[in-house]
């Protein structure tokens, strides 16, 4: 694993990376209705193999640390607040 800092931002590298691809195919049918119309109809798809990803450790999880409740406690006290006429207030008092 090669580890590189780059604007105090780390990096880590799989010394072990393949090069990813993507399979794509495609079908098509079409059929003559009359002299002047015909119907077409067409697929194409494609799967990607092997495709690198990037992961966010530093990523902020609101719903297990407490964030979330207490966001939505000071939504709730705003809202009181403006109710009781008070202004912009997110305390609860």
């Amino acid at each position: 694993m090669t580890l590189t800092l780059v604007e105090s931002n780390f990096f880590a590298f799989d010394p072990n990376i393949r090069t990813s691809y993507v399979q794509s195919w495609s079908f098509g049918w079409q059929r003559e209705l009359t002299r002047d119309m015909a119907i077409e109809i067409r697929y194409v798809g494609n799967r990607g193999t092997k495709l690198w990803r990037g992961f966010n450790l530093n990523e902020v999880n609101i719903f297990e640390n407490g964030f979330l409740q207490e966001f939505l406690n000071a939504q709730r006290n705003l809202a009181i607040s403006r109710a009781q006429g008070r202004g912009a207030r997110f305390d609860d008092q």
